[in-house]
């Protein structure tokens, strides 16, 4: 969950009782593209749980995670706690260096391919122009803006984890959160053939025009 200031200043993670807004991802995505966001959560569930420890069968193929409890969203917790690492630093080191506690030289950065942002999951850009400032708080700070749209990715991963569960890919199997092997073993598959790819480039018609492209050179 995002981060909430509590009665002392401190900082803690909030439950979802506790935050005014009552928006959901869905309302600013078409169904199309929410069904989308979806499966790229879904995707990171899986690719965090695999990798949060290195069985005896080798890295990369854990099924579960232990120390949580049954609750669905302690799951989603450590997901969006374990997906947002790298924003955080990246954020975290950016206001150091604004405050001259950190060189330029030793920023982190975000990831250059944008399928791996939290972006892809929900970002700033998918909410209208203004929309909190005109809903809530002219004033509205970039804290508070960021608190949002964090809370928008938390929903979407929360939609991916039921979605999981319902469709029994994911269970709650004596004391740990379990993946069927079958649902490991096809997202694996999946990311050793794009990952294996060859790129093909057909040049044949470089420099032809346009009306001979498609057709047998003579």
């Amino acid at each position: 969950m995002p981060v909430v200031k509590d009665a002392r200043g401190g900082l803690r993670y909030g439950r979802l009782t506790e935050f005014s807004y009552r928006e959901h991802p869905s309302d600013f995505l078409s169904p199309g593209e929410f069904a989308a966001r979806v499966a790229v959560a879904r995707s990171r569930v899986l690719d965090i749980v695999r990798f949060t420890e290195t069985p005896l069968s080798g890295k990369g193929l854990c099924h579960e995670v232990r120390g949580l409890t049954a609750d669905m969203e302690t799951l989603v917790d450590y997901v969006d706690e374990r997906d947002s690492r790298r924003a955080n630093n990246v954020r975290k080191a950016k206001k150091w260096y604004r405050h001259g506690l950190q060189s330029s030289r030793s920023l982190p950065r975000s990831p250059q391919h944008l399928a791996r942002r939290r972006s892809a999951l929900f970002g700033g850009a998918d909410l209208p122009e203004g929309y909190l400032e005109d809903r809530y708080d002219p004033a509205v700070t970039q804290d508070e803006c960021d608190g949002f749209v964090d809370l928008m990715r938390w929903l979407v991963l929360r939609e991916a984890v039921a979605t999981m569960i319902e469709q029994h890919e994911l269970e709650w199997m004596n004391g740990v959160w379990y993946i069927k092997v079958s649902t490991l073993d096809a997202h694996r598959s999946g990311k050793q053939k794009k990952a294996n790819r060859v790129k093909q480039d057909d040049r044949s018609f470089h420099g032809r025009p346009n009306r001979d492209r498609g057709k047998i050179a003579a």
